[in-house]
């Protein structure tokens, strides 16, 4: 998804998060190996720098659900889904008829478009193993 973020924000977020963490400089100039008094402060930083990116980023980088863009999605599915998208509006503007030429548009522009949803998906994943046997 990060190429449709605003990279600018995301810098300017995490800058601010990241300005609001208190540095435990005894911590960190700390010679001793696994310093009781110093672990507990170290694991907080830590903590503290992980939770700044995880907030810049909600903020910022926008999310989708898995498989919400389709790789083979092309200008032909689009306009498909167009035409089923009008036909459907059409079919409920004329009071939803169950038979009729209305109706019969209607049926065979989302026949179209789902038989190229199934079609460009059978493709895609013959593609694709079509790639990972090779």
């Amino acid at each position: 998804m990060w190429e449709k973020d605003d990279l600018c924000r995301y810098y300017l977020e995490l800058k601010s998060n990241l300005s609001g963490i208190t540095i435990p400089t005894d911590a960190l100039l700390c010679n001793q190996s696994d310093c009781p008094n110093h672990d507990s402060l170290l694991k907080d930083y830590y903590q503290d720098i992980v939770n700044c990116f995880s907030l810049s980023a909600a903020s910022a980088v926008p999310t989708q659900q898995v498989g919400f863009q389709k790789f083979w999605w092309s200008e032909e599915v689009d306009s498909l889904k167009a035409a089923a998208i009008e036909a459907t509006g059409m079919w409920r503007h004329v009071g939803c008829p169950r038979s009729g030429p209305v109706n019969a548009n209607r049926l065979q522009c989302k026949y179209k478009y789902n038989l190229a949803l199934k079609d460009g998906g059978t493709e895609a994943n013959k593609s694709l193993n079509d790639d990972l046997t090779d």
